[in-house]
């Protein structure tokens, strides 16, 4: 069926989907050409902004735009440039997605259209796509030669129903390597998770890189006659370049969702967020842990998120914390992530019947103001405190209250637990907000007082095989006095390190020396790794006092470098042909879109 040809030049540039300046999608529709694109499916601001899924073999048609048959291209501006950065994962630099997906939820064999692409600076700054462009030629090494007009279905055959050549061929040990790369519309688009848009999936693996929001990502310097120093792109080039047809789908015509700059691999606070996605899409803090970003839900391929499963947990040096946990299966219209944040506040105005406020008050916040109705269970919060909060106060009767348009309320809280060993009370609420804690009158912090720390300390990374360079965070075992007493909350150590530098908060500006503090008996801290030739070596002492006579701890680590993966310029050259076994089609019942389609709909 003919759909007709689009020509367009886009003067004011479209921006539908609300893209901003500095987020990292595609900005701007500059130019498009779309020949017999799907009827209803032509619409080339569906590019710009972030990409939508519903998972690896559930492919979203919803916000993709087809492209059209051979010749059909689009032109993408980024309004911030994406870097050739050495730190970006794998060296990749920039992701296309599109609404290919695994047939039969089979990694070996998927559903492609795929599309070349070429890429451009703005070398002479007037913002238009008038410099040179260069193209990315993967792994079969098309140059700009076979466009426009394209080349007809290959051999092995690159668009269709395709089962990876290495999977049937002689070699056994080729099986997880994916025979094609380098091109948009190749691999399925994962479901929302975290920051997983702006981690590149593996090219020239099979399956899904954990973490990674699938597409296909590029390196800059894969493209063809760059010249010397050039570092970043300001424009990229979609094409439609196979001529053919697919028995179930007709004409084959790339569908593009987005295009995305990939986030290097920074995460100062250690939270699992990379830092650029926090500042250019949570817009949370990347130098605090408890402000970030939340799962809603865990793709299968993750791990699935089943009932009481836990999603994620913020929490901050003092040991306040949220926790989110999974109810189940979600369904209809929702939100994957959701933005949290802990902050201290003023004690809040107003009285609690029969009961009196403490000094210990925390904002617990939330994109989402109602658990339930995001389709996950109540929300886990610890509060800490210290002695001087709860003073005059009956310890062991505490409750969080909620205070809410000027009154204070225990509507949606329950499971109250309070710890007083460690200073905590933990609760369970509906609700996030601002709490504070209230009792009756009393003797306050029973507690035993504890003397100062003795050693030896053990010092542990949290995570065992991180990688430099660097945050790596760090906890120690309990501390403890001379007679087996826990430390008590607040006291200070020294933290001396010798090939990496303290990233946590200082604790004391008025003490020599970088200070942590000890918190539910253990002192939680981070330091940026330092980068080595291969091992990064870092040593850490802790000590009692500022003036560094009493050594508890002192425990030394080595870190191995992840360095970009380096590209052979031999993956550009031709590959000998495979003789390929018959593929066994998919049959698919007549839809009059480009593939099957499924509704969701985005944050």
């Amino acid at each position: 069926m003919r759909h007709g040809m689009i020509v367009v030049a886009v003067m004011a540039l479209i921006n539908a989907r609300q893209a901003w300046s500095e987020d990292p999608w595609a900005d701007a529709v500059l130019e498009y050409e779309f020949i017999n694109p799907v009827s209803g499916f032509g619409i080339p601001e569906r590019t710009l902004g972030e990409p939508y899924s519903g998972g690896m073999a559930l492919p979203n048609n919803q916000t993709v735009a087809s492209l059209g048959t051979a010749g059909s291209h689009i032109t993408l501006k980024f309004n911030t440039p994406v870097t050739d950065d050495p730190q970006n994962p794998m060296g990749l630099d920039f992701i296309v997605y599109g609404n290919g997906f695994w047939v039969g939820n089979n990694p070996q064999r998927r559903f492609c259209e795929p599309a070349l692409i070429e890429i451009s600076a703005d070398v002479n700054g007037n913002g238009l796509a008038d410099d040179p462009w260069y193209v990315i030629p993967g792994k079969r090494g098309y140059t700009q030669a076979v466009l426009p007009a394209g080349i007809p279905q290959p051999s092995p055959p690159l668009a269709g129903n395709i089962l990876n050549p290495n999977s049937v061929d002689a070699d056994p040990t080729n099986n997880t390597q994916e025979y094609d790369w380098g091109y948009a519309e190749l691999s399925p688009t994962q479901k929302k998770y975290l920051d997983n848009y702006v981690r590149p999936d593996d090219p020239f693996k099979v399956g899904l890189t954990t973490r990674s929001g699938g597409g296909d990502a590029f390196d800059i310097q894969w493209a063809l006659n760059l010249p010397s120093g050039f570092d970043h792109i300001d424009f990229i080039r979609i094409w439609s370049f196979i001529v053919g047809t697919d028995p179930a789908f007709g004409s084959i015509s790339p569908e593009i969702d987005a295009v995305a700059d990939v986030a290097p691999t920074v995460d100062a606070d250690a939270d699992g967020i990379l830092d650029e996605y926090e500042t250019r899409m949570a817009e949370t803090d990347p130098a605090r842990p408890e402000s970030t970003v939340l799962a809603l839900e865990i793709p299968i391929e993750e791990g699935g998120s089943p009932s009481g499963t836990v999603l994620g947990i913020a929490s901050d040096v003092q040991g306040n914390s949220i926790t989110l946990r999974s109810s189940g299966d979600r369904t209809g219209v929702r939100k994957y992530n959701c933005i949290v944040d802990i902050l201290p506040v003023a004690i809040p105005v107003g009285d609690i019947t029969s009961f009196q406020k403490s000094g210990a008050a925390r904002e617990f916040q939330s994109s989402e103001p109602d658990f339930a109705a995001a389709q996950i269970q109540p929300a886990e919060f610890i509060i800490t405190y210290i002695s001087t909060e709860i003073a005059g106060l009956d310890e062991p009767g505490l409750q969080p209250y909620r205070h809410v348009s000027g009154t204070f309320t225990q509507d949606g809280i329950s499971g109250v637990v309070v710890n007083t060993s460690a200073n905590a009370v933990a609760f369970i609420s509906h609700y996030p907000g601002i709490f504070v804690l209230a009792s009756t009158p009393g003797t306050g912090d029973d507690a035993v007082v504890s003397g100062p720390p003795v050693g030896p300390i053990a010092i542990l990374a949290v995570d065992p095989h991180a990688t430099a360079p660097g945050p790596v965070l760090f906890t120690t075992d309990i501390v403890r006095d001379i007679d087996g007493h826990i430390v008590t909350n607040g006291t200070l150590l020294t933290l001396v390190t010798d090939g990496g530098v303290p990233t946590t908060v200082d604790a004391s500006i008025t003490e020599a020396g970088h200070q942590v503090r000890i918190n539910n008996g253990v002192a939680t801290f981070r330091v940026r790794v330092g980068s080595a030739k291969e091992q990064a070596p870092l040593t850490l002492n802790l000590y009692a006092d500022p003036e560094l006579t009493e050594l508890l701890g002192e425990e030394s680590f080595s870190f191995e470098i992840a360095e970009p993966r380096p590209m052979s310029l031999s993956l550009f050259t031709t590959f000998s042909v495979f003789t390929v076994i018959l593929l066994t089609f998919l049959l698919f019942s007549h839809v009059p879109n480009p593939k099957p389609h499924f509704w969701f709909h985005p944050d």
